[in-house]
C-alpha cells in the first residue's frame, strides 16, 4: 500500500530495534480521513513495510488514526483524536502487540469518562509496559485545561489505571500535548500553560 496526496504520511513516527512505525492520519481507506499507521521491519539491509494497520470500525467517520504513534518492544499504540465512540471528536487509541511475527490488535483504549471534543489520543506513548494517552482538550478544570490517561496491563488486559491532571489545572492549558511514561515516570506538557 502506498500513501496518497493527502494522506499526510509523516504525521507521527516512532522506531525500536527492527521496527519502524510511520502516521498517515489523513488516509482514507476505510473512510474519510479514517487514518493508518504503516509497520516497517528491518530485514538485512532495507526496510520492509509489514503491515498497514487502520481503524476497526468503519462506521464512526473520521477518526484519523495515525495522528500519533509510539514503539516499544512488541507494543504499538496509536492514537486516533477524532474518533467518534464518545461523541464527535471525543477521541480513541488503538493498542497493538507482535504476536507470532505479526503486529495485531488487542485493545482499543477509551477513557472511563471520555467525552465530545476531548481529542483523547492526540498524543500517546508507552514505556512497553504501560500506556499514556492525552485528552488534551478534557475540561475537568475549565474549557481546554486537558488531561492524561495511563493504561497498564492488567491480567492480560490493557485497564486504566490512573487520570492525571495538572495541580494548577487551567483553562486553554491544553494539559496533555506531549506526553511520555517511563517506568514510574510520567512527563506531560501543558503548552498553553
Amino acid at each position: 500500500d502506498q500513501p496518497s496526496p493527502g494522506d499526510l504520511f509523516g504525521i507521527s513516527a516512532d522506531i525500536d530495534g527492527i521496527y519502524a512505525v510511520v502516521g498517515a492520519d489523513g488516509d482514507d481507506e476505510i473512510s474519510v480521513n479514517s487514518g493508518a499507521a504503516y509497520v516497517f521491519k528491518l530485514v538485512g539491509d532495507f526496510w520492509k513495510q509489514e503491515k498497514k494497520l487502520t481503524p476497526t470500525e468503519s462506521g464512526l467517520g473520521s477518526s484519523e488514526l495515525g495522528i500519533a504513534v509510539s514503539l516499544k518492544g512488541e507494543v504499538l499504540v496509536v492514537g486516533a483524536y477524532s474518533d467518534m465512540t464518545n461523541g464527535p471528536f471525543s477521541g480513541a487509541a488503538y493498542i497493538y502487540e507482535l504476536v507470532n511475527d505479526s503486529w495485531q490488535q488487542v485493545k482499543k483504549l477509551l477513557p472511563a469518562d471520555g467525552a465530545a471534543d476531548d481529542k483523547f489520543g492526540r498524543s500517546v506513548h508507552t514505556d512497553g509496559k504501560r500506556v499514556i494517552v492525552c485528552s488534551v482538550l478534557n475540561d475537568d478544570n475549565g474549557l481546554n485545561s486537558g488531561s492524561a490517561y495511563i493504561f497498564s496491563k492488567v491480567n492480560s488486559d490493557w485497564q486504566e489505571t490512573a487520570k492525571l491532571i495538572a495541580p494548577d489545572a487551567d483553562q486553554n492549558d491544553r494539559f496533555g500535548r506531549s506526553v511520555a511514561i517511563d517506568n514510574n515516570y510520567a512527563a506531560i506538557g501543558s503548552v498553553l500553560d
